[in-house]
Formats: C-alpha cells, sequence, structure tokens
C-alpha cells in the first residue's frame, strides 16, 4: 500500500514538472526533444520513480543548456569556484 502511495505522488510529481518544464522552455526544438525522449523512456520503463529521475535530468539538462548559451554569448561571466 505504501510503494502504490509513492508511485501515486511520484506519477502525479512527474506529470507537474513536465508539464511545467514544457510550458517554461521557449526553444520548439528542445521541447519536441524532450518529448520525444520521454516518450521513448515511456515504451520501455513504466516505472514512476524512474520517470521522475529522468524528468529531473531533463530539467537539469536545460538549466545547464541556458548557461552555457549564455555564457558563450557573453551574458554571463564564468566562475572558477575551485
Amino acid at each position: 500500500m505504501q510503494r502504490l502511495k509513492m508511485e501515486l505522488v511520484w506519477s502525479a510529481q512527474s506529470i507537474g514538472l513536465f508539464a511545467r518544464l514544457m510550458q517554461g522552455i521557449p526553444e520548439a526544438y528542445l521541447r519536441k526533444e524532450y518529448r520525444k525522449r520521454l516518450w521513448a523512456l515511456l515504451k520501455v520503463r513504466r516505472n514512476p520513480g524512474d520517470v521522475m529521475f529522468y524528468i529531473l535530468k531533463m530539467a537539469i539538462h536545460y538549466h545547464a543548456h541556458t548557461m552555457a548559451k549564455q555564457m558563450s554569448a557573453g551574458g554571463a561571466r564564468v566562475v572558477n569556484s575551485f
């Protein structure tokens, strides 16, 4: 019963996060790629925990993509923290 409850929570969180990701990404080519890759994952793995993890990785990828794009355009300084 506890496992089912957690899977329902992860499913709801996955749907919500993916919806926010699709609404927040202005680049159509990235939205299309993320949808394609999520669909491919869902064809072979339906574990809600895995899906949530994958969507989180998509969000992290978009964040890194945005930072790299800003830095290459000169919009942000590169800071070495080491």
